[in-house]
């Protein structure tokens, strides 16, 4: 039997890479059906991310490794913080390689970009729903103008063997 979450619930979005978790964010429910899925994650919302994140993601250092390299580790060592500045809206849809976004400032209330995250498909699990960020995305601004982001790092994904092409 399948577990559809209520409006207002709180559940776990996780990233999964190799059978380990990757990332993992506190989400709220808006929609949960079996077309579609929405999530809100708001600034404060309780996260984690692997220690190597702030060093390649944020700062651009991959002196410690990349994302990839990280994930073959036998065990990845999670960093708890709280999301900051954004609003996130995340819709789902069953069996799709994408997710998309909607992005707005905390702060302002501005509307910031629409962004569609290649991933995989989601599984439902007792936490939440789980995928895998495949690092490449679409950034849309407001006025409709597209560009292509991550690039090096969906190639390095699979030259690292975290993402398969086969």
């Amino acid at each position: 039997m399948t577990k559809y979450w209520e409006t207002g619930e709180t559940c776990i979005k996780r990233g999964i890479v190799n059978n380990k978790v990757w990332s993992a964010q506190s989400v709220i429910v808006i929609k949960d059906k079996p077309e579609e899925t929405i999530l809100l994650l708001l600034p404060g919302a309780q996260c984690f991310f692997p220690e190597g994140y702030w060093h390649w993601k944020l700062e651009k250092d991959y002196s410690h490794g990349t994302r990839w390299q990280e994930a073959r580790k036998e065990r990845i060592p999670l960093r708890e913080f709280g999301w900051l500045k954004n609003r996130i809206l995340v819709f789902l849809e069953p069996e799709k390689y994408y997710a998309s976004f909607l992005f707005w400032e905390e702060m302002t209330n501005q509307f910031r970009c629409y962004y569609i995250n290649f991933q995989l498909p989601y599984r439902r699990s007792q936490h939440g729903f789980d995928t895998l960020d495949l690092d490449l995305d679409i950034v849309v601004d407001p006025q409709y103008h597209w560009e292509w982001k991550d690039e090096a790092e969906y190639q390095e994904g699979i030259r690292e063997g975290g993402i398969k092409t086969e």
